[in-house]
């Protein structure tokens, strides 16, 4: 069967428990996933000696790791990987980013959940989350800001990396040729679209430290002839000029209503006549209908700031769009895939 976009998703089975997902955690940064990959299996002693620790901390790593249904023990006693968890090994940046950032902030859940509950406004205050997502410290591109912006842009990259390929499915990027990514970050989003059509040109606008990062990665993927940056703060900038196709990736639920409204009010005129403007985001999901999984902890900590389609489309006509369609993406939570002309 040939890889669906959708295929990054059964990494997430192994990342539920935050007992068992720590210990993959180690287990990946340790190269003990490596090391049963290469040797086809490995036991205690070996997995201390990979591990650098003492026996009973292998027997732990290892007990988790079956528990978890990342291994299993063949008839000679030696953990192996699962068929499972072998399907999932194209995937293994991904768990190792999403696992890093869960517990990073895992003291935001664990400690100050009833906050959470009562209080978003107090929660953002008080949680490590958005020190880490701090846009702030990303207007100058000083070494100090940009090793902070580093620690969520790794994040975002990975996570926009697997779902571009599901946008792509649902809208025909083809017929476009300059494209305005908003708040773009690394340039993932314009590299995984600039792979599948080879006539579209993207230029990036997001804050300096982001855009230097991005550019180092987006030289490094070979692409800086297509993709371009430019320095730009949505508070205070008006967006570039002459493209016919603005783009909103994962950005809109970061901000205010006011300065989203005002915000597609500034695309609404930098579009060529024409022009489309597309937003892909993660819609406010039914908590009921979702399981919470421990390497999602930090979507699931933004749950607030999400919003429904339907607050997007009253916006969008409010700021001259017509043509409003609204595809509905299941991704690991539901994302709305909106554009307009």
């Amino acid at each position: 069967m040939a890889p669906q976009p959708t295929d990054y998703l059964q990494a997430d089975r192994f990342m539920r428990s935050a007992i068992e997902s720590r210990a993959l955690l180690s287990a990946i940064r340790g190269g003990l996933i490596r090391r049963i990959l290469e040797r086809d299996g490995t036991d205690e002693a070996d997995a201390a000696a990979v591990l650098r620790c003492p026996g009973f901390g292998a027997t732990a790593v290892l007990a988790l790791l079956a528990q978890a249904g990342v291994t299993r023990q063949d008839a000679r006693g030696r953990s192996t990987l699962t068929a499972e968890f072998t399907r999932a090994l194209p995937y293994l940046d991904l768990i190792e980013t999403k696992l890093d950032l869960a517990v990073a902030v895992a003291s935001d859940f664990f400690e100050n959940f009833d906050l959470f509950l009562r209080s978003p406004e107090d929660f953002q205050h008080r949680a490590r989350l958005f020190e880490i997502f701090n846009y702030g410290d990303c207007l100058s591109t000083t070494p100090l800001a940009l090793a902070g912006a580093a620690k969520w842009v790794k994040y975002t990259t990975l996570l926009t990396r697997y779902e571009a390929a599901a946008c792509a499915l649902e809208y025909e990027f083809g017929r476009h040729h300059r494209m305005l990514d908003l708040g773009g970050n690394s340039g993932e989003f314009g590299i995984q679209l600039a792979r599948r059509y080879e006539d579209l040109q993207v230029l990036v606008a997001d804050l300096p430290a982001v855009c230097e990062i991005g550019r180092r990665h987006v030289d490094a993927q070979g692409l800086g002839g297509r993709i371009g940056f430019v320095d730009w703060d949505l508070r205070a900038d008006d967006p570039p000029r002459g493209f016919d196709l603005i783009t909103f990736k994962s950005l809109l639920h970061d901000w205010p209503d006011a300065t989203v409204v005002s915000l597609l009010a500034k695309a609404r005129q930098a579009l060529e006549p024409g022009g489309s403007v597309l937003i892909f985001e993660r819609q406010r999901w039914n908590l009921s209908e979702r399981p919470w999984g421990f390497g999602d902890l930090p979507v699931l900590l933004f749950y607030h700031c999400y919003r429904q389609a339907e607050q997007y489309r009253v916006w969008l006509a409010r700021a001259g769009f017509t043509d409003i369609r609204l595809r509905i993406v299941p991704l690991e939570v539901d994302f709305m895939l909106i554009d307009a002309r």
